[in-house]
């Protein structure tokens, strides 16, 4: 006996749902339908309208299917299928080779994976729910002028250039005092362009002045997260967070007064610290990056207290090469610390905090 297995959402079980189930069915002799939980469709596309129960029991009444697993997996590795008794995965071929390899690669390389065709499937159709790419944050006035800032910021006049440097040494100021107290306090440290502008001048640089990076532990992540409020509170809106191919929230993005504030959140391997960066647009990709681990000490920066790693030198070194001289072409998908890209199918972005889930499946 052949136990098929598929993958879907089933919001709203519909015409194109069964159909694909029928196909799906007709290439072994029992078929199994794991049903996403709804934590793990938020994380890669939205919360479903349907909770798992209702979804699993549309399922459940189609005729092809034999078996239901409410919660299946996000990523079906092979010992998981085998525990199931499962010997084959079939997916929809209308899925693009790039998300195929992304969901399913483990199972692929172990041979067990089958795409099905469905006749007459329009071209949005899409049973696992796992193609949609999530709608950019609405455009603000900040946002559409940031790339205008970007290009000419080196001919924005003196007074404009000393604006803007008020306005981010009034954020850092207003967000080392929003954390000071909270879980996260002691904990997170300057880094990027921010650690750079201070070894170089004493300050932020002139060239970066939209943004200001920022590092915690991997074990601080609950700290993090608990801290989240105080810096709303301050001001500090909630924007974007980036998860890792293994679905893991690694970076969370604040905006206040037009200024970018990122935390990165770094995990220990052997003697360094790695964390990851992520392209957007056609071909979304993980950029994973290691920098030296080291221990942390106390600075000063705008008239507050901050921590950085205790030998900046090393840590500059790693990212940017000569850090010393200015690279007005640099960016950083040119991070010299960078060991790996990982394509990914999309790119889950939006933030819709307090109330998204905040954990992804790989932490679950």
């Amino acid at each position: 006996m052949t136990r098929v297995y598929v993958d879907m959402v089933a919001d709203r079980f519909a015409a194109g749902h069964e159909a694909f189930l029928r196909e799906a069915r007709g290439c072994g002799d029992e078929l199994i339908v794991g049903v996403l939980d709804d934590d793990d469709c938020e994380w890669f596309d939205r919360r479903p309208r349907q909770v798992l129960d209702q979804r699993a029991q549309s399922a459940a009444s189609c005729t092809h299917v034999d078996r239901v697993i409410a919660g299946g997996p996000v990523f079906p590795d092979p010992l998981w299928l085998a525990e199931q008794g499962i010997d084959r995965l079939v997916h929809w071929d209308g899925l693009p080779v790039r998300a195929s390899r992304y969901w399913y690669r483990a199972a692929a390389e172990a041979g067990l994976v089958r795409p099905v065709v469905v006749p007459g499937a329009r071209t949005d159709f899409d049973p696992h729910g796992r193609t949609h790419v999530p709608d950019p944050a609405p455009e603000t006035s900040d946002s559409v002028l940031a790339p205008f800032r970007r290009r000419f910021r080196r001919w924005l006049p003196p007074a404009a250039g000393m604006l803007r440097r008020r306005v981010l040494a009034d954020g850092l100021r207003r967000l080392a005092d929003a954390l000071r107290g909270t879980p996260l306090a002691g904990r997170f440290w300057v880094v990027g362009g921010l650690l750079l502008g201070w070894a170089r001048q004493g300050g932020p640089l002139h060239s970066d002045l939209e943004d200001a990076d920022f590092a915690y532990l991997d074990q601080d992540h609950d700290r993090f997260l608990d801290s989240v409020a105080a810096l709303v509170r301050a001001g500090f809106r909630p924007r974007h967070r980036f998860s890792s191919a293994g679905g893991r929230y690694v970076e969370h993005r604040f905006r206040r007064g037009g200024v970018q504030y990122d935390f990165f959140r770094l995990a220990p391997a052997g003697d360094r610290f790695r964390y990851s960066m992520f392209v957007q647009g056609e071909e979304p990709a993980e950029l994973v990056a290691e920098v030296p681990a080291q221990e942390r000490v106390p600075f000063r920066l705008v008239d507050r207290d901050w921590l950085k790693v205790a030998d900046h030198d090393l840590a500059l070194r790693s990212i940017y090469g000569d850090w010393r001289t200015d690279r007005p072409d640099w960016s950083f998908v040119k991070d010299r610390a960078i060991v790996e890209r990982i394509p990914m199918s999309l790119l889950p972005i939006e933030w819709n905090w307090p109330n998204a889930v905040a954990r992804g499946p790989g932490e679950r």
